[in-house]
């Protein structure tokens, strides 16, 4: 039987996820990075983003921490505002 390796996981997180045949990437630790990176532009707290953003504190903590997976609707409405921001918008 042959078998595919599609992430590779730590405890619940998702620490590197399959980019095409042998390679992956590290996705949390950089999405957790570009979330951090984008409230630095803003000058905005954590609490301020989150308010801003429309999730909460705690849930934008855990992302930037890596202690949760962002996915599904919260990372379909996260990665335009993050995009626009890293283009240089004011979101």
């Amino acid at each position: 039987m042959n078998s595919t390796i599609n992430s590779i996981l730590v405890g619940d997180r998702v620490v590197l996820e399959a980019v095409g045949p042998g390679g992956f990437k590290p996705q949390l630790a950089a999405f957790s990075k570009r979330i951090a990176e984008a409230r630095g532009k803003l000058g905005l707290s954590q609490a301020a983003a989150a308010r801003k953003w429309g999730f909460s504190q705690a849930t934008l903590s855990a992302w930037e921490n890596g202690t949760r997976n962002l996915a599904g609707l919260y990372k379909e409405k996260l990665e335009p505002i993050l995009e626009q921001i890293e283009r240089g918008s004011k979101r």
